[in-house]
Order: C-alpha cells, then structure tokens, then sequence
C-alpha cells in the first residue's frame, strides 16, 4: 500500500490462513489508517467489492464509520491531521500511535453535504499537487 493506492500484486489472505497480526477483516467503505510510521500516508480507503473476507495487518487502524468515510479518509490524509497524529506518536525510528491514542484525535465534520463535497475536493486536490 502507497499512498492510497494497493498494490494488488501483493497476497490476499483470508481470516483462515492469515498471518497472526493480520487480524482486521475490512469490509466496502472501509479506512485503514497506518499506526506505524503515518507520515508515510500509507493508508487506504477500501472503494472495491471484497467477495471474501480479507484481512488487514494490526500495524493498521480500521476505521468504521456511519458517516462519510470517503470524507473521513481524506481528512486523515491531511497534513494537518498527520501532524496531530505525530504528536502523539511514541518512538524515534518507528514513530506510531496506538488505537486508542489514534480514536481521542479530533476531526471536523461538516455539517452541510456541500460543504463536505467540496472540503473531499481540496483535500483531493491537495493530495494530488504533493
């Protein structure tokens, strides 16, 4: 994973025969967020149909929300957000943020749909020029 992008010739497991830290079934619409090393924006945003359970690292945060995800994951991506997570980070080589330090983050959610649309756009935009 780079950057928002899979690699898709990497293997896929299933629960079943999953290495031991890969414990984080992921389902449509979900985010996962990297706890180890985020500067990096080695996250995801899962925007493809998963016929079979497929399962995640537990080096990554799974991000579920009833809200707008799409949103939600570009607003993580955010310099601005990374900087807050960094602050909370422990470790120099391998700096990374635990789940729970991860969750008292805050993020500002638009109330109005245009609003929310049109901040996907900048964050968007931004990520695109960088």
């Amino acid at each position: 994973m780079n950057e928002g992008t899979l690699d898709r010739s990497l293997i896929m497991y299933n629960k079943s025969n999953a290495p031991s830290r890969a414990r984080r079934v992921i389902s449509k619409g979900d985010i996962l967020y990297s706890t180890v090393r985020p500067y990096q924006n080695n996250n995801l945003y899962i925007d493809f149909a998963i016929e079979i359970p497929i399962v995640a690292s537990t080096g990554f945060a799974l991000i579920q929300s009833k809200i707008d995800n799409k949103f939600i994951y570009y607003y993580m991506c955010n310099n601005k957000y990374t900087i807050e997570v960094l602050k909370r980070c422990t470790g120099t080589s391998y700096p990374a943020i635990n789940t729970t330090d991860l969750s008292n983050t805050m993020i500002i959610y638009p109330k109005h749909t245009m609003e929310q649309q049109k901040n996907r756009q900048l964050f968007l935009h931004h990520r695109q020029k960088n």
